[in-house]
């Protein structure tokens, strides 16, 4: 949609697998969860006030916890999933074990030995994929289509040559990058700040926690695994979110690379983001040898499919914990030109550089030597598809008090915008309501007074409503 400054574009992002982008906090077992194993697990977060209130009840109980934490440190193999209700009966004296955790379960996929969780990023308990996520996996695309370009062709062709002599290339690739994203100090703003994406906003209930592993994509050396414990997104859930193209003469910068995003819309960053993502499928499957990862490469075989079949209106990227270092760097494109070239080790040369980082590591194997997948199912987490927002004339929806939840999302109108906190009325519900997040969503096209919103509600202790947070525009 054309706008006095710009394009807009309404999108649904849809979770293809699992999405894990770690907010870098860590929950352990010995101090935050235990799990529920079952054919179902669940995990249970520890409420810390109760238990440090038993804590200074029983004071011996702090020693003998520190002791214990020790020695489940020091014993890797000990299963830890029932460390905390195990502490609390033995140590506590309480048989009451749930009275101590916090009544939400959450889904635990997989099994595994409890470790330390990574924990995903929220804002007010409410995942989402931040905007900035998504515009660096399409920056990363549309780098790789202009290096396809003949002229970037020519340079990786020199820049493979200088590898092969193990010449250093770092000034090449300065050139390139600042070529192609503009880094002129006489422009007053970035290319690629043309560009922005809101951030995609998912219910607070559609959290899982999954076992991952570290597979070798050759043949296994023996050793087992590395475990790996992540919190994330599920598959199959879907946000709106929106893509702004800023177009207009005022903008005080170059807009070379970026004008065909201006000319062409969504349509150029949907073909350059299938082509990329194309590619890295394609190496994949041809890298992966190990007998153990069939369902991984299954899995990428039927996402090749579904690409092509669908790219005319959708397009696939990888974000968040799970992609190969492939899909952030230039890395794809040193491996197609010295393999065009016949000089492989042109792109050893570049991996002991810039990613092993060892000197004189000449090596046959296929690059990555590992990939993190879903230790129960072998496939990656944070593989996404991209559509235009269908829309619609949906009936307002309307609730009553007695049936709200904390933390649930729900329909409201905008009756007043100030900052740092709107008015919203909800349908069915007396009063008017804080909104916050107003500051984040002045710049969406549509935020006015009568829009319909969705947003999440915070109970209080009299289950009453005592603010709104703004996740989305209906």
């Amino acid at each position: 949609m054309k706008h006095e400054i710009g394009h807009i574009y309404h999108l649904e992002v849809e979770l293809i697998t699992p999405v894990s982008i770690g907010d870098g906090s860590v929950l352990s077992p010995l101090s935050d969860y235990y799990i529920k194993q079952g054919k179902k697990s669940y995990a249970k977060l520890l409420n810390k006030s109760l238990f440090e209130k038993a804590l200074e009840k029983y004071p011996a109980s702090i020693n003998d916890y520190i002791q214990k934490v020790n020695i489940a440190n020091q014993n890797k193999e000990e299963d830890k999933s029932n460390f905390l209700p195990n502490f609390i009966k033995e140590s506590l004296k309480n048989e009451n074990v749930d009275d101590f955790f916090i009544d939400n379960e959450i889904e635990v996929i997989g099994k595994g030995n409890p470790i330390q969780l990574n924990t995903c990023i929220k804002e007010r308990g409410t995942p989402y994929i931040p905007g900035s996520s998504i515009k660096g996996a399409i920056k990363s695309a549309l780098f790789y289509r202009w290096l396809q370009e003949v002229p970037q062709q020519e340079e990786l062709e020199k820049i493979c040559h200088k590898l092969l002599r193990k010449q250093p290339v770092n000034k090449e690739f300065d050139e390139l990058i600042n070529v192609f994203f503009e880094n002129d100090e006489n422009e007053k703003r970035k290319s690629f700040s043309l560009l922005r994406v809101s951030d995609a906003y998912f219910n607070s209930d559609k959290i899982i926690w999954i076992h991952c592993k570290r597979f070798r994509t050759q043949k296994d050396s023996g050793k087992k695994p590395f475990p790996l414990f992540k919190e994330a997104i599920k598959k199959g859930e879907t946000a709106p979110f929106e893509l702004f193209i800023e177009d207009t003469p005022l903008v005080g910068t170059c807009k070379k690379t970026i004008q065909p995003i201006i000319d062409k819309g969504i349509n150029h960053i949907r073909e350059a983001v299938n082509q990329f993502s194309l590619a890295n499928l394609d190496y994949e499957i041809n890298t992966a040898t190990n007998k153990n990862l069939n369902s991984f490469i299954d899995f990428s075989r039927d996402l090749v499919s579904r690409i092509k079949n669908e790219s005319n209106r959708t397009m696939f990227l990888p974000i968040g914990s799970g992609k190969s270092n492939f899909y952030q760097s230039i890395g794809l494109a040193i491996w197609e030109k010295s393999e065009s070239l016949g000089k492989q080790d042109a792109f050893y040369n570049f991996l002991n550089t810039f990613i092993v980082k060892k000197k004189n590591v000449s090596s046959p194997k296929p690059f990555p030597l590992t990939r993190n997948l879903i230790e129960a199912t072998k496939i990656p987490l944070g593989w996404v598809c991209i559509y235009p927002k269908t829309s619609g004339t949906e009936t307002e929806k309307s609730y009553s008090i007695q049936e709200l939840k904390n933390g649930q999302v729900v329909q409201a109108t905008i009756i007043e915008i100030k900052q740092p906190h709107s008015k919203v009325q909800i349908q069915g519900i007396e009063g008017k309501f804080n909104m916050t997040g107003t500051k984040r969503a002045m710049h969406l096209s549509g935020f006015k007074k009568g829009s319909k919103v969705n947003v999440k509600i915070t109970l209080n202790k009299q289950g009453k409503i005592s603010q709104t947070s703004f996740i989305e525009l209906i």
